[in-house]
């Protein structure tokens, strides 16, 4: 994709300066970041949203790299490749200067490369980029990882995955109206998962593919309130977390979610990242690195050369949204015709502990005070009905549980 900046503000590379100088950036970012929260509304998980203003880690990248756009940690090197426009080459540069130390020439077009990934064997560099929604030769390049020496540039002919979207009908919409641009991708399991960049609606969906060269139609598994554009995507499979990067406005965002699968968004928990502060890059890859730090590529814009933030992911995990499995817990055991539970809570003063029939119906109810310590309830069972729902809830906090004696 063409820099947002430079496409919209022509003859600003003197700006950030001005901008700096006299305040104006700040009343800017302000009022976008505020205009930002608050609209995730739809969501059915819970997010928390906090400005944050991560340090450079690479200052600047080499003019080859001035349109970074997937990254990816591999071998001890960062790999990343250039989209529209680029040639067809990813690089691995050095971690903590950015110097170019290996290029790997594709035998393979590049109309408009715009994410990478990785799985234990292969690296995938999607030739996705459609701005227009009108692509029809959409694909997904495949090496080998043991094809890439240790040392020393090579030349390689990838697999190639095609893809076409099902819904791409928006033929007749102006550029950047699309919600079938794609620029975000990342391994899960046996399958490629794609993050669509909904120009129209700032919402996110999310496809999957296999991993093997082929021709197929993405299939669909959810969407949600991106509030924004998505550009990159990792996912950690050791935390179960998606890391996103993207923008809106001018400025880039982070999104941190927690518990991630592609079944539905319960059971997700987020933190999203405001970079207000650092308005005007713009973020195009994202990738975990050593000790689980975080990495984001932006390319050059007329405010900041094309440069790589690190973030620190371990902190910033510890910062997710609490849920009600994280407030609660408990242990439970028929015993001679009664049901007894065990409760303890933590974060909270006050909650209450009840029995629901499998209709909903309250059976029993008690009000507990969280004192840290583990609580002893002791119910008779309800005679018509030896399968219960335990429920406790406190503050904004819930977590039920289907209580079954035929099962002990």
């Amino acid at each position: 994709m063409s820099n947002f900046i430079n496409s919209k503000i022509p003859k600003i590379t003197e700006m950030r300066s001005y901008f700096r100088l006299y305040g104006l950036s700040v009343v800017l970012f302000l009022l976008v970041s505020f205009e930002l929260l608050g609209q995730n509304n739809d969501l059915s998980f819970p997010i928390r949203t906090q400005y944050y203003n991560p340090p450079i880690h690479i200052r600047k990248l080499p003019a080859a790299l001035s349109e970074t756009s997937g990254l990816i940690y591999y071998n001890g090197l960062f790999w990343t490749h250039n989209d529209s426009g680029g040639e067809p080459k990813i690089y691995g540069i050095d971690t903590l200067k950015g110097k170019i130390i290996q290029t790997i020439h594709l035998n393979a077009s590049h109309k408009d490369w715009e994410d990478i990934a990785q799985d234990d064997d292969y690296i995938f560099i999607g030739d996705f980029g459609n701005n227009l929604g009108t692509r029809n030769d959409l694909c997904i390049y495949r090496i080998k990882k043991e094809q890439i020496p240790q040392q020393g540039d090579v030349s390689l002919t990838p697999e190639v995955i095609r893809f076409r979207w099902d819904k791409s009908l928006e033929t007749s919409l102006p550029d950047r109206k699309t919600n079938f641009d794609c620029e975000a991708m990342f391994c899960l399991h046996d399958r490629l998962i794609l993050l669509t960049k909904n120009w129209g609606n700032q919402r996110t969906s999310i496809y999957s593919l296999p991993k093997i060269p082929g021709d197929y139609s993405p299939v669909f598994l959810l969407d949600f309130n991106a509030n924004g554009l998505i550009t990159g995507a990792d996912f950690l499979e050791d935390d179960q977390t998606l890391a996103l990067c993207g923008y809106k406005s001018y400025v880039p965002f982070i999104w941190l979610i927690k518990d991630f699968q592609t079944i539905d968004t319960r059971g997700w928990t987020a933190l999203r990242l405001e970079l207000d502060d650092r308005a005007g890059s713009q973020t195009e890859g994202i990738c975990f690195g050593p000790a689980k730090s975080l990495y984001v590529s932006s390319e050059a814009t007329a405010f900041y050369p094309a440069l790589i933030f690190k973030l620190d992911y371990p902190a910033l995990s510890s910062r997710l949204p609490l849920r009600g499995e994280d407030v609660f817990s408990y242990q439970y055991v028929f015993d001679n015709e009664q049901l007894r539970i065990i409760t303890s809570c933590k974060k909270i003063k006050n909650y209450k502990v009840q029995i629901l029939d499998n209709k909903g119906n309250i059976l029993k109810e008690k009000k507990m005070k969280c004192t840290g310590n583990m609580d002893v309830n002791v119910w008779p069972l309800h005679e018509s009905n030896k399968k219960m729902i335990l429920r406790m809830k406190g503050g904004k906090y819930e977590v039920t549980s289907i209580l079954d004696s035929d099962f002990l």
